[in-house]
């Protein structure tokens, strides 16, 4: 049966970091995971490749002094997280630019709402209809009939009179009356109250690099609003927040977050892109400084104090995740079906990263399928090499498996006197090599090299596994085959290199 993976961790980047300040007094943990993906921006009708960035930071403060369960009596609370404020920078090179996607939490406060309605409504209507009338008709009708006709030859007819007269008077009356009233009266009070013990607040530099929360204590004792001292480092409360603070002479606890310890949990993503014609690896460095405040409260007979830690007072922590490669990060696993089990380069199809323009250069080419990357040296433009400079090739690629066989293909020629020797490693533990004998290309015709990575046949002399899961680095070097001692004028061509 196949292993399980998570697939986003194909794509990520994780530390665990324990936080402590200048004097090496740990104070908390940082739990980082930075996911990076290959993304393709096609707005404004461009073809523009760059990254998406997205980091996942958990901070966890304990309270050093930890809580005692039952009954007891206090008189003070010392020392206890009031305020943390994260920090996350990041450096981009090849003069690349970020783009803010996503941001949380941006802005998290206490909040109290009341919400209070009244409504009196009354109506009355009154009707008085009042019809009377008469009517008199006359009618008279009168009516003639006449009827003629022949019976055999002898005419024959009719003739018929009628009358009718009729006389009809009427006379009526209708009187109305009708009232109607209605009042009404509605009174509604509606308390609603959201208070949250700790707040936070998010800031964004005007370059989109620079990424800072703020988390502070709201209640009882809003920390970030209330910070202002009186008499040394007392905090000057007021009445109503001591009132939450002390009752009859007790000193009332902090939040619930402050007495137990925070963890709180952030995130944020960026769209990162660089500029064309980029000569390095692009690459992200990540710089995190985290700072813990303390706050303390007492009560001595009936004077009452609150002091929270100034900035140079503060624990801060600094921590960096050094320099991630984005294109490595990035990376997909060659996935799927056996049919799709496939990854390849072709130098004369595929687009360089940045392109070699002489032997010396280096060079950097990822397939369009985003599953295999290749860089080296040693190669002009066409990826041909006169062995002025040694010619290697770092090839690097990701797998999800166990249960596939694969194998490295290199589609290849020589030209000139000598054969080629082709030196391999996979994941800087198996090595070998193989030889490349001299051969004339021509339209239609390639020479390959195949390098088994994968056989399960147990019954094959090949039978070995040089691949992980995850990233796999397979290194390449090829030399000419010297003839008496004496090396002659090779050329060595590379077309393509595919993974199956």
């Amino acid at each position: 049966m196949a292993l399980r993976q998570r697939f986003s961790t194909f794509y990520s980047a994780s530390a665990n970091t324990e936080l402590k300040d200048s004097s090496g007094t740990a104070f908390g943990q940082s739990i980082t995971e930075y996911q990076i993906y290959r993304r393709t921006d096609v707005a404004n009708l461009k073809n523009v490749k760059g990254y998406y960035l997205q980091a996942k930071q958990r901070l966890v403060i304990p309270n050093p002094n930890g809580y005692a369960l039952g009954a007891e009596t206090q008189t003070s609370y010392k020392n206890y997280p009031a305020i943390i404020q994260n920090e996350l920078i990041l450096k981009l090179n090849n003069a690349g630019t970020a783009r803010i996607s996503q941001v949380f939490p941006r802005t998290l406060n206490s909040q109290v709402t009341i919400n209070s309605s009244s409504a009196t409504g009354q109506s009355s209507s009154t009707s008085h209809q009042t019809t009377s009338g008469s009517s008199t008709s006359n009618v008279n009708t009168f009516g003639v009939s006449l009827s003629a006709g022949f019976f055999g030859s002898n005419p024959v007819g009719d003739l018929g009179l009628s009358y009718t007269h009729s006389w009809i008077r009427g006379s009526s009356i209708d009187n109305t009356t009708g009232g109607a009233a209605q009042s009404s009266q509605d009174n509604s009070l509606e308390n609603t109250m959201s208070v949250k013990d700790w707040s936070a607040y998010s800031q964004l530099s005007d370059d989109n690099l620079s990424l800072s929360w703020i988390w502070g204590q709201s209640y009882p004792w809003d920390v970030i609003l209330y910070n202002h001292t009186s008499s040394g480092d007392n905090i000057a409360l007021p009445q109503f927040i001591q009132d939450r603070m002390v009752s009859d002479g007790l000193v009332l606890p902090p939040s619930e977050l402050s007495l137990f310890g925070l963890d709180f949990t952030a995130q944020a993503s960026w769209l990162i892109d660089f500029p064309e014609g980029v000569k390095e690896n692009e690459t992200v460095s990540i710089s995190h400084e985290t700072t813990s405040f303390s706050a303390s409260h007492s009560v001595e007979g009936n004077d009452f104090s609150a002091r929270l830690q100034s900035l140079t007072e503060a624990s801060t922590a600094s921590y960096s995740t050094g320099e991630l490669d984005l294109s490595l990060y990035s990376l997909s696993p060659i996935g799927g079906y056996p049919a799709e089990e496939l990854a390849t380069i072709g130098f004369k199809l595929d687009p360089f990263t940045y392109s070699p323009a002489s032997d010396a250069d280096p060079f950097k080419i990822v397939s369009a399928t985003n599953d295999i990357q290749v860089t080296g040296t040693g190669f002009d433009e066409v990826m041909t090499s006169t062995f002025k400079t040694d010619p290697s090739l770092t090839i690097n690629f990701k797998i999800s498996n166990t249960n596939l066989d694969y194998e490295l293909v290199l589609t290849h020629w020589t030209e000139g006197d000598d054969d080629c020797q082709i030196d391999w490693s996979v994941n800087d533990k198996f090595t070998g090599s193989t030889r490349l004998g001299k051969n004339v290309s021509s339209e239609g015709q390639t020479t390959s090299t195949r390098l088994p990575l994968r056989n399960r046949d147990y019954e094959s002399l090949n039978y070995q596994d040089y691949l992980v899961i995850g990233l796999n680095k397979i290194k390449i070097k090829i030399t000419p085959i010297a003839n008496n001692g004496v090396v002659g004028n090779n050329n060595y061509t590379l077309s393509s290199v595919t993974i199956r």
